[in-house]
């Protein structure tokens, strides 16, 4: 459940990375070469590569949301109760929790939470002879 006061110094760093990226994306500097650095320094030889999966991640919402998400400006200390959301979301992709996973996704991009999808027919067992 967020939290009202919530706050960037309760984050962890890989946390609050991902706030401060995401941020800036969505204020349109996101391409700032000090945001980049921070990535590279944070990540390593895989800082772009982060960096460039938030900025598909900000696109898609962008796209696909059905609401406005509510964000603290850069800079800020405190957190959205959105904000919040997209630190759970990735919390749960890292942990596998994809149930968790989509039920988030649905709430922050206003959606009807989909049952997952039955795998295809070739995946069905088939009757033994």
């Amino acid at each position: 459940m967020p939290c009202e006061t919530a706050h960037l110094r309760d984050l962890s760093q890989g946390e609050h990375m991902l706030v401060w990226g995401f941020r800036a994306m969505a204020f349109g500097v996101g391409a700032c070469p000090l945001v980049q650095r921070s990535y590279e320094r944070a990540c390593g030889v895989m800082g772009s590569e982060a960096l460039g999966a938030l900025q598909v991640f900000v696109r898609e919402l962008a796209r696909r949301g059905k609401r406005k998400v509510t964000l603290c400006v850069p800079g800020s200390y405190r957190l959205s109760r959105d904000e919040q959301l997209i630190v759970a979301i990735f919390a749960a992709a890292q942990m596998e929790d994809y149930p968790r996973l989509e039920a988030h996704l649905a709430w922050l991009l206003a959606d009807a939470c989909q049952p997952p999808s039955p795998p295809p027919p070739a995946w069905w067992p088939r009757p033994s002879r």
